[in-house]
C-alpha cells in the first residue's frame, strides 16, 4: 500500500499570489507576470483537503504557510483562520511556521498569529530599517527569528532559484545529487505542486491538487523515480542541473536555520 514517504518532513503551502516587493534576488523583480497577476488566492477548501490528507496520513513534519510570496497580504493569515483550521485537524502534530519580510507586521498581527497556533516566525530582513523593527518583534517572543540578510543589498545572495534569478554564487553547479525533493513538497497558490522551493517557475509539472490529491501526486510512481534520479544525478534534470542548491542533507533537516543578525 502507497504511504506518503518516510522522509518528507517540510510542505509549504503558497496561500497567496503576491508581495510587497520587487526584489532583485526574487523572482517578482525578474518577472513581468509575478509583478502584475495580482494577488491570487488557494481557496479555503483546497487547503483544508491537503491538511485533512496530510493528517490522515500521519504526517507529523512542518507545514510554511508560504513559498515564493508575502504571507502577510493573506487576511486568512493575518485574521489567524488558517492556522486554526490547521490546529483542529493536525491537533498537536505538526508546527506551523512562516517567513515574512515584515512589511506588514504589527504587534496585533504577530500576537493573533500565535495565539491561533503558529510555532515559529521568521523575519527576512534585507535593510537596516528593517532589521530594526524586526529586532523589536524578538525582544519579547524567543519564536520570532530574524534573518539579517542586509548583504543582498550589495549583488551577493546565495541561491538562482533553480537557475531563474542571476546569482553571483555558482559554486554548487557542479554538485551531482540533491536531496531537496526527497524531504520538501511544496504546493503553489494555483494548486501545482512543486518539485521544491527553488522551482517557483513550476518548470517540472508534478500534479495540481484541483485534480488529484497530494497524496496521490506524492506516491505517484513516477514522481517517486524522479525524486531517486535527482538524489542519484541530477546533472541532465531541467531545471536541477542549473540550479546551484547543493542539496546537502543537513541544509534540510532545518528548514528554518537561525542566524544571529549583527546589531
Amino acid at each position: 500500500m502507497a504511504k506518503i514517504p518516510r522522509t518528507l518532513q517540510y510542505i509549504e503551502v503558497e496561500t497567496c499570489s503576491a508581495c510587497t516587493r520587487n526584489c532583485n534576488w526574487c523572482l517578482y523583480g525578474h518577472y513581468k507576470d509575478f509583478k502584475e497577476r495580482g494577488n491570487q488566492i488557494l481557496e479555503n477548501h483546497y487547503i483544508e483537503q491537503v491538511f485533512n490528507d496530510l493528517a490522515g496520513n500521519g504526517y507529523k513534519g512542518t507545514i510554511g504557510l508560504f513559498s515564493m510570496n508575502e504571507p502577510l497580504l493573506d487576511e486568512r493569515i493575518t485574521n489567524g483562520s488558517l492556522l486554526e483550521l490547521g490546529r483542529s485537524i493536525f491537533e498537536n502534530q505538526v508546527s506551523f511556521h512562516l517567513t515574512t519580510n515584515g512589511d506588514l507586521l504589527t504587534d496585533d498581527i504577530l500576537k493573533t498569529l500565535f495565539s491561533s497556533g503558529l510555532s515559529r516566525l521568521i523575519i527576512s530582513c534585507y535593510d537596516d530599517q528593517m532589521l530594526e523593527r524586526g529586532s523589536y518583534f524578538t525582544k519579547n517572543n524567543f519564536d520570532v527569528v530574524i534573518l539579517d540578510k542586509r548583504y543582498f543589498q550589495t549583488g551577493s545572495w546565495e541561491y538562482n532559484r533553480a537557475g531563474s534569478v542571476d546569482c553571483n554564487n555558482d559554486n554548487h553547479l557542479n554538485y551531482q545529487s540533491c536531496y531537496l525533493p526527497m524531504f520538501q513538497s511544496v504546493i503553489g497558490w494555483d494548486g501545482e505542486v512543486r518539485l521544491c522551493c527553488h522551482d517557483a517557475l513550476g518548470t517540472m509539472k508534478i500534479g495540481n491538487i484541483k485534480e488529484n490529491s497530494l497524496f496521490e501526486i506524492l506516491t505517484n510512481n513516477s514522481f517517486d523515480e524522479l525524486r531517486k534520479s535527482i538524489r542519484n544525478n541530477r546533472t541532465s534534470i531541467e531545471p536541477c542541473k542549473s540550479c546551484n542548491y547543493g542539496g546537502r542533507i543537513e541544509d534540510i533537516l532545518e528548514p528554518f536555520p537561525t542566524y544571529e543578525a549583527n546589531l
